[in-house]
């Protein structure tokens, strides 16, 4: 009973970690968006484009084509929100809802012909969802909050005219707290408690990407992002629970969770047919399958909890930039990500199902060596369904999400101010 209490606990707190994942790579409640000027075409041909500074992050490779010194400073505001209605009409439902706000630098220097310097840092991955205390779901979660923070340094060399390549580091930091009601269940007669986890780590991964130029008009893109590891470790913090339940969740607050963040690659295309038009379309794929899952162990030698329920994710994407005038180009895209959890599989923690992004954008050049982009995207979450969710600690749920939704608005500066 102990032993299976204790792995029944660390399933919470990986759930809770779990979302620090899911708001990061293709699919899941997955965020492309870190404040650069491909928001407003959705993303597409994001490895293929390399025409600012932001290549540092989205294809290293295209550092070569940079001359001089660039620099890209971004953010951008998102308004999430997704509406639970849980499947018996007795129980409460309720609106997460939260805001964003995420910041971008990305810079590019080179350092002789052929060879290019690049760093880029933002938070790739952030959010929160806030329930409440009164939802069908409190003993599984009333709030979450992440926030991942990345410093990637990188660098690129140009093989010949036609090929460049280039990778670097991705030093990531992660933060994630989360707050539940307890049920007292063996303890009669006590109200309800509360469990508060404050969690964090450091990790390292590596990325790399290739960059062919085709010609003048023609562009392709490949990058590949390794998986990374974190142990998250931080403070609990418990009220109102009573003493068998405290002695039953004792063992497992002091324990690191283990969390694995999948590998992913991409692949983009960029074709110019004409002066003013320029089509762009963009492949992901993420490796949801091996979520969670690390090569370690509990303190009692059993295996350490993974994720074995999730399922690879892919993506598509299709963009255009039209060119009004030298100083004026607008833009638009559209994209679709598989959902990388079934129906039965699915949390509240981690709500995730297909999504469908729609953006448009304009660049205007405020002069040669600095250009001001606004993008706007639209990201539809669908109707994620979580059908009879069971715990032994938390009991069941059951319902739909409705109104989830996430709509972004992008600032961004491009400078190219010279060697």
């Amino acid at each position: 009973m102990r032993r299976a209490a204790l792995r029944t606990a660390l399933g919470i707190l990986l759930a809770c970690a779990s979302a620090a994942a899911a708001w990061a790579q293709g699919g899941g409640i997955a965020l492309y968006e870190v404040s650069t000027p491909n928001l407003g075409e959705a993303y597409a041909g994001q490895a293929a484009l390399a025409d600012d500074a932001a290549t540092a992050f989205t294809n290293p490779a295209g550092m070569a084509r940079l001359s001089g010194r660039h620099m890209l400073f971004g953010g951008q505001l998102g308004l999430l929100s997704m509406k639970f209605n849980p499947a018996t009409p007795s129980e409460s439902g309720s609106t997460a809802s939260t805001t964003l706000i995420i910041p971008a630098v990305y810079f590019v220097q080179s350092l002789g012909r052929r060879v290019r310097f690049g760093f880029s840092f933002n938070a790739p991955f952030g959010s929160a969802l806030d329930y409440g205390h009164d939802w069908a779901g409190r003993y599984f979660i009333e709030d979450i909050q992440l926030a991942v923070t990345e410093a990637r340094p990188t660098l690129a060399f140009r093989i010949n005219r036609w090929i460049s390549i280039g990778g670097g580091l991705s030093l990531q930091r992660a933060g994630v707290t989360k707050a539940m009601a307890v049920r007292n269940v063996l303890d009669p007669g006590f109200p309800d408690g509360s469990l508060a986890f404050a969690l964090h780590d450091w990790a390292v991964g590596a990325n790399a990407g290739i960059l062919v130029e085709a010609g003048a008009r023609t562009r392709f893109g490949v990058t590949y992002r390794s998986g990374m590891d974190f142990d998250l470790q931080g403070r609990a913090t418990a009220a109102g629970i009573g003493p068998a339940m405290a002695a039953l969740l004792a063992p497992m607050l002091s324990q690191p969770t283990c969390l694995h963040l999948p590998a992913g690659a991409n692949v983009s295309m960029l074709h110019a047919f004409t002066r003013r038009l320029t089509v762009l379309a963009d492949g992901g794929w993420t490796n949801w399958r091996h979520f969670g899952e690390r090569a370690s162990q509990l303190p009692d030698g059993s295996p350490a909890v993974t994720d074995g329920n999730w399922r690879d994710t892919w993506r598509a994407a299709a963009g255009l930039r039209y060119r009004l005038s030298p100083r004026l180009a607008l833009q638009t895209g559209a994209s679709y990500d598989s959902s990388p959890v079934a129906d039965w599989n699915r949390t509240p923690e981690v709500p995730a199902g297909r999504q469908v992004r729609v953006a448009a954008g304009v660049k205007y050049a405020l002069r040669p060596t600095m250009t001001l982009g606004v993008s706007y995207s639209y990201l539809d979450l669908g109707k994620p369904e979580i059908r009879n969710l069971q715990d032994p600690l938390a009991g069941t749920l059951a319902g739909r999400y409705s109104s989830a939704r996430l709509p972004f608005l992008a600032l961004t500066l491009a400078l190219s101010p010279g060697e």
